[in-house]
Formats: C-alpha cells, sequence, structure tokens
C-alpha cells in the first residue's frame, strides 16, 4: 500500500537533504525515497521536480520539464531540484511519473482518482474533514488544515496505543495487550476501516522503523498467552460441570440408600418428598388466602 506523500514522519535518520531551488526552504527526504518525482514546497507552494536519468515512464508531460542537460549527473547519481511548472485546474500532474492527468477522469469504484499512467493515487482524504485533496498539497481546500500537523496529531495517538499494548504485555496482561496491539497487527473485523488504515500506515512509515519488531513479538506473546489462558478457563468449566454431575449422582445415591433404609424402598423417598413439599406450600397458600394476606 502506497503511504500519502510526505510520509509521516520526518525524523529519519540523516535529517533532511533537498532543499527548495526557490526558496531555499528544507524539504523531506521521505517523498523522494518513496519513489515521488514531484513534491510541493510548504514554504512558497512551489512545485518541485527531482532530475533523474531513470523513472517512471511520462507520457503526456511538458517538453520543458523534461531533462535535457546529462552533464548535471554525477556518478553518485541525482542530485538536483528544480521547479516543476504550474498547471491551471483541471490539470494534476501524477508525483510519481509525471502524467498530466485531468480531475475526475480517472476514478476507481470507490470514488478515489488514481494516475491513468502509472495508477498512483492522486487524491487522498483529508485528515481532519474527509474531503478528498490532492496527494501534494498541505491545506485542506474545505477546513483549511494543515495535513502535516494532523499527521503528527493522529501518530502520536497511535504511538500511544502502540506503547500502552507493549505496557500491558510486560504486565502480563496479555488480553488487554492482545487487544491494544491487535489493531496493528491483526484487527478485529468489526473496527472502523479508517481506524485500521491509519493505524495500519502510522506503524509502517512511523512505529515499524523505530520499534524493530518488538510489538510484533509481543503481540505474538500475548495471542499465544491468550490461547492458553483460554484453554485452561474452558478445561476449568469442563471440570465444574463433571463435578456437579458427580455431586448430584452422590446425593441420588444417598438419598436412595436412605430410602432404602428407612422406608424399606429406594424409591419411596424420591415420591414422599415432592408430594410433601407440595402439600406444604398448598396448605400454605391456603393459609394466608383466609387471612387476606395473598
Amino acid at each position: 500500500m502506497r503511504l500519502d506523500t510526505g510520509a509521516w514522519s520526518n525524523r529519519e535518520e540523516g535529517g533532511t537533504r533537498w532543499r527548495c531551488p526557490s526558496c531555499g526552504a528544507a524539504l523531506p527526504n521521505e517523498a523522494f525515497l518513496a519513489g515521488q518525482r514531484l513534491a510541493r514546497c510548504r514554504n512558497c507552494s512551489k512545485m518541485v521536480r527531482r532530475e533523474t536519468t531513470q523513472g517512471w515512464p511520462v507520457s503526456n508531460a511538458a517538453p520543458e520539464t523534461r531533462l535535457t542537460q546529462p552533464e548535471l549527473y554525477n556518478d553518485n547519481g541525482p542530485d538536483r531540484l528544480v521547479v516543476f511548472p504550474s498547471y491551471a485546474y483541471p490539470i494534476i500532474p501524477c508525483p510519481y511519473c509525471e502524467h498530466l492527468n485531468q480531475d475526475g477522469l480517472a476514478q476507481r469504484p470507490d470514488g478515489q482518482q488514481f494516475c491513468a499512467n502509472c495508477g498512483a493515487d492522486l487524491k487522498k482524504l483529508c485528515l481532519s474533514c474527509g474531503e478528498p485533496m490532492y496527494v501534494l498539497d498541505h491545506f485542506c481546500t474545505r477546513c483549511r488544515s494543515d495535513q502535516e500537523r494532523a499527521k503528527y496529531e493522529i501518530e502520536g495517538v497511535y504511538w500511544q496505543r502502540f506503547n500502552e499494548g507493549k505496557r500491558l504485555a510486560g504486565l502480563h496482561r496479555w488480553p488487554d495487550a492482545e487487544r491494544e496491539l491487535g489493531l496493528f497487527f491483526n484487527p478485529l473485523p468489526g473496527l472502523d476501516r479508517n481506524e485500521v488504515r491509519l493505524a495500519h500506515q502510522v506503524y509502517v512509515s512511523s512505529i515499524a522503523p523505530n520499534d524493530h519488531g518488538e510489538g510484533l513479538r509481543l503481540y505474538n506473546e500475548a495471542v499465544a498467552s491468550v490461547r492458553i489462558i483460554e484453554g485452561n478457563r474452558r478445561r476449568k468449566e469442563q471440570r465444574r460441570k463433571y463435578y456437579k454431575w458427580v455431586a448430584a449422582a452422590v446425593v441420588i445415591l444417598l438419598l436412595g440408600i436412605f430410602s432404602a433404609v428407612t422406608l424399606g424402598s429406594w424409591w419411596a423417598i424420591f415420591v414422599i418428598v415432592p408430594v410433601a413439599s407440595f402439600i406444604i406450600l398448598l396448605i400454605g397458600w391456603i393459609i394466608l388466602a383466609h387471612l387476606g394476606l395473598s
């Protein structure tokens, strides 16, 4: 699954490598490391293009945007960004192959738009209001929320849930740990799909590179422990049922022996006791009815 443009965390080792050729503002590594050729500067809103000798096929990109100076490259690969031309709406360039798409033409059944050349997503949902927006935009055109800030807030929430699951596992509270960590590794079918999608994105882009598999190990341990606990509980319930039947059989046997010794027949007490109980209840009801208390 391709992550949203800009990724979810800018805290990789090595820091920021690229700078906007228009204003000099720092650009994050993640967009280009994810295979993008286009990004948008948050400072000046210019579209920036990473020059490369190899990449996705460009179908109808403007001729002035294509590489014309091979001498710009060194032996270690591309190291230069240029300003990409701005196109009026409804033209939206694909950030991966630079194909110039027209907004609203190529859509999936769920309404999400994709590139007609390489199939990459061109729209993402606003993290605040859910409105579809261009993947390279930083602010929602409907609610004006800052997507980068919203990403870090969501990331913090899921980091907290992940760490809570690890804490519960450390306390051997396995069912609770399985519930918290299961959101990231094996979500329950009834969970909200958007919540599961966000948890998956945060884990892949931010948690996994820093956790080094510790959370997955604890989740597997929690699953195994919960299975052991559940198995012990079922066996305990079965033993309880068995003991109840044994106790009932022993009581019946003792009553039969008592009836055989005192009444001369082992089954007599099983007739006398219910009949006597019924007669006592009937007499009590008659007395209460006579006194007007029923």
